[in-house]
C-alpha cells in the first residue's frame, strides 16, 4: 500500500497513536513521538535537532521555535 494508517495502542490502553506509513517510512510528529516514548516534546525536538546536526550539513528545513501547550502557555 502507498498510504496506510496504523494504530498503535498500548496493552493497558493508556496510549493510542495514529501512525502514517508510506512505503518504507513511518511518519510521526514530535507530539506522537513523545507519547510513544513517554518523553517531553521539547526533549524529542532536541534529539531531532542533534540527529540533523550529525547527519546533515545544516538545518535548512527545520524551524527553530518552542512548542506551547494547548492552553497557549
Amino acid at each position: 500500500m502507498k498510504n496506510e494508517i496504523v494504530l498503535y495502542q498500548a496493552d493497558d490502553f493508556s496510549t493510542h497513536i495514529e501512525v502514517r506509513v508510506e512505503r518504507d517510512s513511518v511518519w510521526l510528529n514530535r507530539q506522537q513521538i513523545s507519547i510513544l516514548f513517554g518523553r517531553d516534546v521539547k526533549t524529542i525536538g532536541k534529539h531531532i535537532i542533534n540527529v540533523l546536526k550529525e547527519e546533515l550539513s545544516g538545518l535548512p528545513v527545520v524551524a527553530n521555535f518552542a512548542t506551547t501547550a494547548s492552553d497557549g502557555k
